[in-house]
């Protein structure tokens, strides 16, 4: 025997030893042990020398692997172990997806502050020296028992497990380089209610998994972290449940974004891992460059590979020592002190700032190391974006001093006019020099200020006093040529600083202005003027810019004149709308008389008498014209363009001569596929249009005069009636009844109430408003466009009593003509309903053989339902009156349906005849039937419909059960005489018999009944 051999078998043997002895004590929890699913001792603990190529790792990865069932929902690959320190190997895997916490590798790690653990369960029986230093499944797993839950070695539910190995960050103190742990954030929250979210922000509210997780309140390492199956993701839930969903991770198996979402210039970029705690925090953002919290900031600084010791200090405020430097940065920053010695700027440019970009010369107080200093302008809860530098750091953008506002702001209130235009263009070097230095160019060229185009006020600033800018065009009065005003600067004036006089919401009260009566002032002046905005440009250069016709460029004029009559001469608006002619131009500042002006012929309530606008006879213009017409308004645009526009398939044209168009309408819709030509003032057909002289004939078939031999037709162009085309579909059948099944119905039923004007008339859709017919028993109807069906309606079967859905087709399809057959049949019966309906009242009704034909009628198969006539064989006798199906109320149950109107015994004669006892059905039990109709019990002329009238006297509604079905004479017939006809009064009227049930059961006889003067005959006596 080879001694490799003996060693194997040595080794197995002890192996085989080991484990008979420790399963002799031990108690495996499943499904780690499970005989049943052939997991056995055997299964791990096989005679090979080691555990695996990887030791205890390979074990458990036997199992807990993609595609092995024994893993369950618990599958785990090389490829998912975090590596964000780049410092394992990544042989052989492809792509990293870094959703798992390491279980292989050293257990010492600097980069995470890991060491190997300190807790006895974490280290029993030389677990640590087993594992060879390195980390395992059984580092942190026993496979034998799941006493702590997930199979732990010890419980974690404070973070006992993280904090053992990462003990170094088991600190409530950032300063000594990371994020503190154990702090009560409730706590921590009361004390700076701003600077916290109560309670954290979820960054993807739809994803339990994303949210910040506090451990009985306080901030702990699972806070932030997963443990497995988390990939850093808001957008995808965390957890084995969702394994193969997750996405790539970055190694730092957080349970949310790290980074959010980058936003525009300026504005705060979206919720990270930082800001779903930390409120009012903005991102260094004003010029785009999105640099959020964890671009400056981590979780854990205490190590940098750079200096492993330690020995350069750690930077506070969990300031990263290493950045991505931008163009000019440095890459390291150092920040490790408070107070005076805040390494903002220093001279190992390695300052806070320093490991972006280096700091600029100018301002002066860039060249100061004082912290102090640089906070003046640049700050962490900046509102321009996080330590962004900006105007208003200093001062107002535009400052609110003096007349900043009025002159730099855009708006009714401002100018748009840039700093440059009064204080010229500056240089660092000049611009913080504790004065106010002006240089008037752009609108302001040529003006003066204090008497002189460039000047200063000198220090201190500002000026003791203001002064008055002379000779400025933009100050110019703008209603002559005279002397230019001069507001002093500070001063209040708006407007009226060169409008002396007021401009309203149509514009100021000179000339034809009020005439216009028009708030949007960019209709005849350029710029995008309106009532409340001054032009975008040339509001200040001297000149009145119009335009449609008006002058260009007209010289300011004074409100005297009126602009001397002057005229609109080529403007639109002004134009003869029913031809090419001259066009009208009524001076400026002279009355006008309204839409005469333009139109030579009135327009009345339902337009102008041109063309076809008669036999419209329409006052709501918007019908056909665009822009908010109405027979009182004109539109709100395009109104004097020289087009009269128009909608609904008619062309947009030149204006032309009364009367001289001849187009037609192409495809209007209020015309379905007609095309009737322009001008047609009569209701004669023309090209098949129109098609009755009733206004809704004109289009489609009119309510009313509907019927199986005049169906419906559509708006189609010839008339189409096939209700196989959708525009026709069952119309005939609903509203002419043409198989007698159901009462007429109207348009509203399934439209609503619909007038010739409403906005969803002639609008190209079909609107549907269902009545409270096809709502019955609560139900909500709907017609589906792309599938022609209507579903959910009453009138189909949806609402059957004991929700019973049971027809064949209660979803049917609006064009099909074959939805009930040519001729009554049983299944056309069971379209809308079984029939019978499959329920426990119907369980004896069976449909007769044969039926329906010309030999076998209904019967009384369905005779609860008053409605079915017994001799009906056909659409036309089913019903006795066809308008009581389907009506939203349950026909039947009436009192033949049981039992006769009133019952009599089989030797009754005569039922039906002369209207006597027309309701009589012979009773077919034993005695059964009685003396209903002997002595007049019951009048000849009572009806099935009569209810319980006539029964009231010798039985009381109270006994009357309609169940059981199965009738017994001693439970179903009870007799409870009204003591109004006793005989003697101080005793009771009786009837009696030996309440016994089948044959033998024998009638009774009544006492002290008045109208026989004492006792009766037996009850079935013969007729």
């Amino acid at each position: 025997m080879k001694k490799s051999t003996s060693i194997a078998l040595i080794v197995l043997v002890q192996a085989l030893l080991l484990t008979v002895g420790a399963f002799a004590a031990i108690t495996v929890s499943p499904p780690h042990y499970d005989e049943a699913s052939g997991l056995v001792c055997a299964t791990c603990h096989t005679t090979h020398l080691d555990l695996g190529s990887t030791g205890y790792n390979n074990v458990c990865q036997s199992c807990h692997r993609p595609g092995d069932a024994a893993a369950g929902a618990k599958p785990i690959t090389p490829a998912d172990a975090a590596n964000p320190f780049g410092n394992h190997s990544t042989t052989g895997i492809s792509k990293m997806y870094q959703t798992s916490h390491r279980w292989d590798g050293s257990a010492k790690s600097d980069a995470a502050g890991a060491k190997p653990p300190v807790q006895a369960q974490m280290t029993t029986s030389g677990l640590l020296s087993r594992t060879a230093g390195q980390l395992a499944c059984v580092s942190c797993h026993n496979q034998h028992s799941n006493a702590n839950g997930k199979f732990l070695r010890m419980a974690n539910d404070q973070d006992q497990m993280c904090l053992d190995c990462h003990r170094s960050r088991n600190t409530a103190d950032q300063a000594k380089g990371t994020h503190p742990v154990g702090v009560d954030y409730q706590q921590k929250a009361a004390l700076n209610p701003a600077g916290f979210n109560t309670p954290p922000v979820n960054a993807n509210p739809a994803n339990p998994s994303s949210a910040m997780k506090l451990l009985n309140g306080k901030v702990s390492c699972s806070t932030c972290h997963g443990v497995h199956t988390t990939d850093s993701r808001s957008g995808t839930v965390d957890g084995s449940a969702n394994f193969a969903n997750l996405s790539s991770g970055d190694g730092n198996i957080l349970r949310t974004d790290l980074r959010g979402k980058s936003a525009g210039a300026g504005s705060d970029s979206s919720i990270n891992i930082c800001t779903n705690c930390h409120a009012g925090k903005k991102s260094h953002n004003l010029k785009g460059q999105d640099i959020q919290c964890v671009d400056c900031h981590g979780a854990h600084v205490e190590f940098d590979q750079n200096d492993p010791s330690g020995s350069k200090g750690i930077n506070i405020k969990l300031i990263r020592r290493n950045v991505k430097p931008g163009a000019s940065g440095s890459g390291h920053i150092f920040y490790r002190y408070t107070g005076s010695q805040r390494e903002y700027k220093n001279a190992d440019n390695t300052g806070v700032c320093q490991g972006c970009h280096a700091v600029p010369a100018s301002p002066s107080e860039h060249s100061s190391n004082d912290p102090k200093v640089c906070a003046t302008c640049h700050y962490h809860n900046n509102s321009n974006g996080s330590f962004s530098g900006a105007c208003n750091s200093c001062h107002g953008y535009p400052p609110a001093t003096g007349n900043h506002a009025f002159h730099v702001s855009s708006g009714a209130s401002g100018k748009s006019m840039a700093c440059e235009d009064c204080h010229g263009v500056k240089t660092d070097t000049t611009h913080n020099n504790k004065s106010v230095n002006w240089a008037l160019s752009g609108p302001a060229a040529g003006g003066l200020y204090k008497g002189l185009a460039v000047g200063s006020t000198g220090t201190p600033m500002p000026s003791a006093s203001y002064g008055s800018c002379s000779n400025v065009s933009c100050h110019a009065n703008v209603y002559g040529a005279g002397t230019m005003t001069t507001p002093v600067w500070g001063t209040t004036a708006g407007c009226s600083a060169c409008h002396t006089t007021p401009i309203g919401s149509t514009g100021p009260a000179t000339g034809s202005h009020v005439k216009h009566n028009n708030s949007d002032c960019s209709q005849c002046h350029a710029g995008a003027t309106t009532s409340a905005v001054v032009p975008a440009l040339n509001h200040t250069d001297g000149d009145i810019d119009v335009t449609n016709g008006y002058p260009a460029n007209v010289a300011k004029h004074t409100t005297a004149s009126g602009f001397g009559g002057r005229t609109c001469s080529t403007a639109s608006c002004h134009a003869n709308v029913y031809g090419p002619g001259t066009a009208t131009t009524p001076p400026w500042g002279t009355a006008v008389a309204a839409c005469s002006a333009c139109h030579t012929i009135p327009i009345g309530a339902t337009g102008p008498a041109t063309g076809s606008h008669v036999v419209h006879n329409d006052s709501t213009c918007t019908h056909c014209h665009n822009a908010g017409t109405t027979a009182t308004s004109a539109p709100a645009t395009g109104h004097a363009n020289g087009s009269i526009d128009a909608t609904n398939g008619y062309p947009v044209t030149a204006k032309h001569a009364a009367g001289s168009y001849t187009g037609t309408c192409s495809t209007a819709i209020c015309h379905g596929q007609g095309a009737p030509a322009w001008g047609a003032t009569s209701t004669v057909p023309v090209n098949g249009f129109p098609y009755s002289a009733a206004q809704c004939g004109k289009c489609h078939a009119q309510e009313g005069t509907v019927t199986a031999g005049a169906p419906f037709y559509s708006t189609a162009i010839p008339k189409v009636t096939l209700n196989t085309n959708a525009k026709v579909g069952a119309h005939t059948a609903h509203l002419a009844s043409v198989d007698r099944l159901h009462p007429v119905l109207s348009c509203s039923d399934c439209h609503g109430t619909v007038t010739l004007g409403d906005p969803t008339h002639m609008n190209g859709a079909t609107t549907f408003v269902f009545s409270a017919l096809a709502k019955t028993g609560n139900l909500n109807p709907s017609y589906n466009p792309l599938t022609g069906t209507c579903s959910n309606v009453y009138c189909h079967g949806a609402a059957m009593p004991s929700g019973i859905v049971s027809g064949s087709n209660t979803t049917p399809q609006w064009n099909n003509p074959n939805y009930l057959p040519a001729t009554l049949t049983v299944a056309g019966c069971g379209t809308c309903h079984g029939f019978p309906p499959p329920s426990s009242s119907h369980s004896a009704v069976t449909i007769p053989v044969g039926f329906p034909s010309a030999t076998v009628a209904i019967g009384t198969t369905c005779s609860c339902h008053g409605n079915i006539n017994p001799t009906g064989n056909s659409y036309a006798t089913i019903f006795v009156d066809p308008a009581v199906h389907i009506n939203g109320t349950l026909d039947g149950g009436t009192c033949n349906a049981c039992h006769g109107y009133p019952p009599v015994s089989a030797t009754f004669v005569g039922a039906g005849k002369q209207n006597n006892w027309s309701s009589a059905r012979i009773e077919d039990y034993v005695g059964g039937g009685g003396a209903h109709t002997i002595n007049g019990h019951v009048s000849k002329l009572a009806k099935h419909n009569d209810g319980f009238a006539y029964c009231s006297k010798c039985h009381s509604p109270n006994d009357h059960k309609t169940s059981p079905l199965e009738f017994k004479p001693s439970k179903n017939i009870k007799v409870t005489i009204d003591q109004r006809y006793r005989m003697e009064s101080t005793k009771q009227a009786r009837y009696t018999s030996n309440r016994l049930d089948g044959t033998s059961h024998i009638a009774g006889n009544c006492s002290n009944i008045s109208c026989h003067f004492g006792a009766t005959p037996a009850w079935n006596q013969s007729q």
